[in-house]
């Protein structure tokens, strides 16, 4: 915002300057992302609590059927799009997983 700010007083009253805004310091926000059943979560909890004792912000990503564990767990929850049902279905079906 600030270098938009510079540049729209640089545009507008025609000042010239070198001067250029500070670099914005490093999002540290960090999206955990997992697919599945409530063991595939588990696993992500010691994570999410190093990250956050590190500083960090994290979110955990995953289907709504979860977001009442992962809130119980005082974490951070995204939904993720989809039907976790029918994902669970092609997994099993699919040949790959054959």
């Amino acid at each position: 915002m600030r270098l938009i700010n510079i540049l729209l007083v640089t545009i507008v009253l025609g000042v010239k300057t070198a001067y250029a805004a500070p670099p914005l310091p490093p999002s540290k926000a960090i999206v955990l992302l997992t697919l599945g059943t409530r063991g595939d979560i588990m696993p992500f909890v010691p994570l999410y609590d190093i990250l956050e004792q590190r500083g960090f912000e994290p979110y955990l990503a995953t289907h709504i059927a979860h977001e009442q564990y992962v809130t119980d767990m005082k974490m951070r929850f995204l939904q993720l799009p989809g039907d976790q049902a029918y994902l669970k279905k092609y997994m099993v079906s699919a040949t790959f997983c054959k």
